[in-house]
């Protein structure tokens, strides 16, 4: 089992806070798919029923293949220790002073340029 970060972050009195995190691997169909930070497991599966999350799901595609299909079986779950480390990767070049969540695609994407965009 992973056990969560912590993460120094500023409060509005000024003072940090420590906060915990863990990091939450999406799978379609039982295919790890994209990983991503939350508070906790029931904020990792919040993810799952986002308008927007789903649309992009559709709309990205591998091989030609959308990375769901609309019907195919969704799961949240705490990241393996590899996926941990391609989040990883991928967040530290990542632009994260918008507080956008950042989504690490374990998956090759096709035109990942302009997914990035």
């Amino acid at each position: 089992m992973t056990c969560p970060a912590l993460i120094w972050m500023p409060s509005n009195s000024g003072k940090k806070i420590i906060v915990a995190v863990i990091i939450a691997t999406v799978e379609v169909d039982g295919r790890p798919t994209v990983a991503f930070e939350a508070r906790n497991s029931r904020e990792a599966s919040q993810l799952l029923k986002e308008h927007w999350f789903l649309e992009d799901l559709q709309e990205l595609k591998t091989d030609g293949s959308p990375l769901w299909d609309g019907k195919a079986r969704l799961r949240s779950r705490a990241a393996s220790e590899e996926e941990i480390k391609k989040y990883e990767a991928m967040a530290a070049e990542a632009d994260d002073t918008t507080g956008d969540i950042i989504l690490a695609f374990l998956v090759p994407l096709d035109n990942a340029t302009e997914a990035q965009g």
